[in-house]
């Protein structure tokens, strides 16, 4: 069984699927994903999104693009957090690219500082 066969017309149904990591490589998510509100399965689910360049509307599972700005002062955690919850902010079935990380500032602003 794979994941398109798994349940037919129903992409946004979570299946249990196993993966192998190195055990040092588990224990490194197991440690990132520590904090309180956090588990690995997100964990991985967001180096998913990011790899593949977008993140799924949790309401119409569209695949929004992720735009990538300055991602220094947060860890990436934090800024995949804020891009699920512009994702969920914009308008149903009209969604835009939403941003990872701040904006970046143009090399205009940088030479004034």
């Amino acid at each position: 069984m794979t994941a398109k066969t798994a349940v037919r017309g129903r992409p946004d149904v979570k299946i249990v699927r196993p993966v192998r990591f190195r055990r040092d490589r588990l224990e490194d998510i197991d440690a990132a994903a520590a904090k309180p509100g956090r588990d690995a399965s997100q964990f991985i689910r967001f180096g998913a999104d990011l790899m593949l360049g977008s993140i799924r509307c949790g309401r119409c599972d569209e695949a929004v693009p992720l735009e990538f700005g300055d991602i220094r002062g947060k860890d990436m955690w934090d800024w995949m957090e804020d891009a699920e919850k512009a994702v969920l902010r914009q308008k149903h079935g009209d969604h835009r690219p939403v941003l990872v990380g701040a904006p970046k500032r143009d090399n205009s602003e940088k030479q004034q500082s």
